[in-house]
């Protein structure tokens, strides 16, 4: 948290940076559910 802060500086910096980590980290929730899934289901048809 400290990196951060000293990285960006301003709280507006901050709250883009924390922004984006969300954004990437929904999106790799998304990808792995789906993969979790996509496996599961070539298994059951197996």
């Amino acid at each position: 948290m400290v990196g951060v802060s000293q990285k960006t500086g301003t709280k507006a910096g901050r709250v883009q940076v924390s922004q984006r980590e969300q954004q990437e980290l929904r999106s790799y929730c998304i990808c792995n559910l789906y993969l979790k899934k996509h496996t599961l289901q070539k298994e059951l048809f197996q």
